[in-house]
This record gives structure tokens, C-alpha cells and sequence, in this order.
């Protein structure tokens, strides 16, 4: 939910917000870390397919990021 939907309030949301902020703008890391943390157990599990729509997922994350601060 987001405040637009009415299902939270801005003050709570803030935190969520602030952290999307910080992947977007300062630190990719914790995301990305994340990201292959995900890709790591789904191929364990020999989930190669949607171990790759992380990968490429991220990679658009990455790239537009990329666009986005030149």
C-alpha cells in the first residue's frame, strides 16, 4: 500500500520511501546483494529460469540507475 491508495499514511510510508530513495540514489548494494542472494537459492533449487528474470531485472535497475545520474 502506498498513501495515494489510502492504505497508509505518508509518516509510515516515509521509511519506505526513503529507503527506495537510497537504492536509487546513493547505494545500489543492499538491492543488489539481495538480488543475488535470491539468484543463489533458486538455482540451488535448479530454478535457472527465474534465477535469470533477477538477473536481468537487476540489470535494468542498474543500467536506467546508471542513466539516471548522467
Amino acid at each position: 500500500p502506498a498513501p495515494c491508495e489510502g492504505g497508509v499514511t505518508p509518516e509510515d510510508y516515509a521509511p519506505v520511501a526513503s529507503a527506495a530513495r537510497s537504492l536509487l540514489v546513493d547505494d545500489p548494494r543492499p538491492l543488489v546483494d539481495a538480488v543475488r542472494r535470491r539468484m543463489a537459492s533458486l538455482s540451488a533449487q535448479e530454478r535457472f529460469e527465474e534465477a535469470a528474470g533477477y538477473r536481468d531485472r537487476a540489470a535494468v535497475f542498474l543500467r536506467r540507475r546508471r542513466e539516471c545520474s548522467a
